[in-house]
């Protein structure tokens, strides 16, 4: 029977390759502290005192960040507060933005299972939404911030030109004004670079990809 379980690579009372069984059900992730009932505990300051939890049902793992101070990412990828993600075998997690560094290990995840929630297969790529991955002829592909958002935006117009002012709002809705009177501080150049990224993380498969001139891009089914 293979292990379930979490391999340390950074993390204060834990020797690096430390592997933490994951046993249970419910596996409560947070710093040390007296009379606190915790599966598993690190004493760095920056660690809050319940800073996350690792859930399993019918064999598939999640985890949840409960409104840790310094925050809890997954490959990558912040988790907003009580926010959830399913786990896959070789995910990184990360607690207070790297005090703390865990890759989960399912041995016992088949393939089949990493790519079972797909909800758009292609001929050179597949795109799992709610795990945020990526899989190149069957392989991982690692996509995080605006890499994944702006890949997950074009497949969900997919076939659709999305013009460059949607991108911009969609992709830095911080800096989007979307005022005519006021210029946008995303300009042509930053968004043409994001989207150059892109097409080479994904390789041929980056050809999808089309540019409309001085309108927008589209993913071509």
């Amino acid at each position: 029977m293979h292990q379930v379980c979490l391999r340390v690579e950074e993390g204060h009372g834990y020797v690096q390759g430390d592997r933490i069984p994951l046993q249970r059900s419910k596996i409560l992730i947070g710093r040390k502290s007296g009379g606190s009932k915790l599966d598993v505990h690190f004493s760095n300051p920056y660690i809050s005192r319940k800073h996350a939890v690792i859930l399993c049902e019918d064999g598939m793992y999640t985890i949840t960040n409960l409104k840790s101070k310094h925050g809890l990412d997954v490959n990558g990828y912040p988790l907003d507060p009580f926010q959830q993600t399913v786990l896959c075998d070789q995910d990184v997690i990360s607690l207070a933005k790297g005090a703390v560094k865990l890759t989960f290990i399912n041995q016992a995840e088949t393939e089949h299972e990493k790519t079972r929630d797909l909800v758009l297969e292609q001929e050179l790529f597949k795109i799992c939404r709610e795990k945020r991955r990526v899989y190149i002829q069957g392989e991982p592909l690692q996509l995080n911030g605006k890499d994944m958002e702006l890949l997950l935006l074009l497949d969900d117009n997919c076939d659709r030109v999305v013009l460059y002012e949607e991108i911009k709002k969609q992709i830095w809705p911080e800096r989007f004004t979307g005022c005519h009177s006021m210029p946008d501080m995303v300009d042509q150049e930053e968004l043409t670079a994001l989207v150059y990224r892109l097409r080479k993380k994904l390789g041929s498969a980056g050809e999808k990809i089309i540019t409309v001139p001085r309108t927008g891009y589209m993913l071509e089914k």
